[in-house]
């Protein structure tokens, strides 16, 4: 599943241009854990600091880690298989990585050293180009024509991506609108001992966002609404789907300890009381937003995470490919998750495991009469 913020003059169309809709009830569909990968400590495949994660159609798992750089293997069953790459700046070697797969082909966006190499799943090296910096995702986006999809900094400091195929050949690049802000606090600690300024944005108000397809398309929508526009460029419009829109009261109490969550996350006391100065609960809206994210599985399926009562089930609104609305699925997710990654049918999420170590649990979706 890959993911990115936008704004763009096309998202004027949405409002006004007909929609494809049609509203069902809850899907038979269910979401099953079907296995977690935890390699016992000291053992080959042991987890270490992982940055990202790559499905493939077999099931098989990739996982990028940060230290030392490479890739960890999994088939299947969860059973450990290789490691492809290695620590190093020489071809074939990595500082970092975003991974994507595609067929026999193994692909890393090593943002740090700004370069991009393939190899085979086989953990043979093919080439190593230069690339972009500096941009990490929770996986490298390879469409459905072997294109991966970089994402970086561009010549002049736009931003957009380098679409690179399967023989390291940059095909062309895109250019992606400049983001538009919510709502942002100010929290500045001038009087610590280093002199800090922190701006976040504000939480619950609505966002734009985007997620790519693997037809070579992308999906926009903004987060208080379930209508979303299909572009090619991010600039233009080839159609516009709708959803029904569900957004929840949020109480006072319940914006107090949002606050108060990202109060404590912050790095220091001086940024933490300056925060509290400037994050008033009357900035966040009394409405949830219509989604709280976005994700497109490898059968161009597009899956929005719906907004949850405390301590209620977490469900998604699906969408075909075509825009139709099929209704709602739940999702038992039994932790919380760092990264998410949606392949055909499954989804692998990193998440911690009682001791506070790495494990990725894999879901497989269950649909009935398949």
């Amino acid at each position: 599943m890959h993911l990115t913020r936008w704004c763009t003059t096309a998202f004027a169309l949405i409002a006004t241009m007909p929609a494809t809709r049609s509203i069902s009830g809850p899907l038979p569909w269910r979401w099953i854990s079907e296995r977690v990968i935890a390699p016992p400590e000291g053992s080959k495949g042991e987890l270490g600091e992982i940055t990202s994660l790559a499905i493939a159609d077999d099931g098989t798992i990739y996982a990028m880690q940060k230290k030392p750089a490479t890739v960890l293997v999994f088939g299947p069953d969860g059973k450990f298989l290789r490691t492809i790459g290695r620590e190093g700046d020489g071809p074939g070697e990595l500082r970092s990585g975003v991974i994507g797969v595609r067929g026999n082909l193994l692909m890393v966006q090593d943002w740090s050293a700004r370069r991009f190499t393939i190899f085979r799943t086989n953990g043979t090296h093919v080439i190593t180009v230069p690339s972009l910096c500096c941009f990490s995702t929770a996986s490298l986006h390879v469409d459905g024509n072997g294109r991966a999809w970089v994402q970086g900094i561009l010549r002049g400091g736009a931003r957009g991506y380098l679409r690179i195929d399967a023989t390291g050949r940059v095909l062309d690049t895109l250019t992606v609108p400049e983001n538009k802000l919510s709502k942002t606090w100010r929290a500045e600690a001038r009087n610590a001992s280093i002199p800090t300024e922190y701006t976040l944005t504000v939480p619950g108000h609505p966002y734009e966002f985007s997620a790519l397809r693997y037809d070579g398309l992308m999906v926009m929508g903004r987060s208080d609404s379930m209508r979303f526009v299909v572009s090619r460029t991010g600039r233009d419009t080839v159609r516009v789907f709708e959803g029904p829109t569900k957004r929840l009261p949020v109480t006072a109490a319940e914006k107090e300890r949002m606050i108060e969550g990202i109060v404590e996350g912050l790095p220091s006391t001086a940024l933490q009381e300056a925060l509290r100065k400037v994050a008033k609960p009357s900035d966040i809206p009394d409405r949830s937003n219509a989604w709280n994210g976005v994700m497109i599985d490898q059968a161009d399926r597009t899956w929005v995470g719906l907004p949850a009562a405390k301590g209620g089930a977490a469900h998604y609104g699906v969408f075909d490919p075509s825009g139709k609305y099929l209704g709602e699925v739940p999702f038992p997710a039994s932790r919380p998750a760092r990264l998410w990654v949606m392949g055909r049918d499954r989804l692998a999420a990193l998440e911690e495991n009682d001791d506070g170590l790495p494990q990725i649990r894999i879901y497989k979706l269950m649909i009935a009469g398949k």
